[in-house]
């Protein structure tokens, strides 16, 4: 439901151009698409955003949006790398994100801690 949240639509430098266009011709009358003739505001978004929809090539951006703490969507792609796509199912199985299909809702996001799970990983072999 386009009126019913507000969009705002950022690329990174490996987005194809047709997913660019598409986007651009379904949501330009209502949503901010960012134009690279601004400064990226990559970072306000992400502490400023209620929901995340991110495309499930995006390792980075899906690992900071993450922290925030709030719903993630993801977008799959019809192609991408075995471990990229291994790595979107298990934050799916784990719950930690969902799978966008056309809808925004919320749930109570777990806390993600990888940093001490890795450290005791770490001290255990030492």
């Amino acid at each position: 439901d386009k009126n019913k949240f507000q969009f705002f639509f950022l690329y990174s430098r490996r987005t194809p151009y047709l997913l660019k266009y598409s986007i651009r011709n379904a949501f330009a009358n209502n949503s901010f698409i960012w134009s690279y003739e601004i400064d990226n505001p990559y970072w306000y978004l992400i502490l400023n955003s209620d929901f995340f929809i991110v495309s499930s090539d995006s390792v980075s951006m899906t690992s900071d949006v993450l922290s925030t703490m709030k719903p993630v969507f993801i977008f799959r792609l019809k192609k991408m790398k075995k471990k990229i796509f291994n790595f979107q199912n298990y934050l799916i199985k784990k719950k930690l994100t969902r799978e966008f299909t056309g809808k925004i809702y919320s749930w109570k996001s777990k806390k993600v801690s990888e940093g001490k799970r890795i450290v005791k990983q770490v001290l255990a072999n030492l």
